[in-house]
């Protein structure tokens, strides 16, 4: 018993997800494209900071207290790499991915 390893938690993350979708998400990362995506993250806060600071004060907040971000964008190329690229960041379990999601889920529930 004791702690799960990575393994395990990547396993019950496999198993957990509800959506074709998040499975896909998670077995396309790699090293190559966490590379990518960091620039995409970099870029993204880049261009948060110039339009406003409190916009990416107010993402980075919500990432550190793990509460759910609402993407809004026209471009699902655009939307997809930003939430990829967030998804990087974070330790396997600790995402619910709900693209396309019509209403808000409380993230305790």
């Amino acid at each position: 018993e004791g702690c799960p390893t990575q393994e395990m938690l990547f396993v019950t993350e496999l198993s957990v997800c509800g959506s074709l979708e998040e499975k896909e998400l998670i077995n396309q990362l790699s090293s190559k494209q966490t590379l990518i995506q960091l620039d995409d993250l970099r870029y993204i806060a880049q261009t948060l900071a110039e339009q406003d600071s409190a916009l990416l004060n107010a993402l980075i907040w919500q990432i550190i207290i793990g509460e759910q971000i609402v993407v809004k964008c026209n471009s699902l190329i655009a939307r997809q790499q930003f939430i990829h690229s967030l998804v990087q960041l974070l330790p396997i379990g600790c995402v619910r991915l709900d693209a396309n999601a019509t209403q808000y889920y409380h993230s305790y529930k």
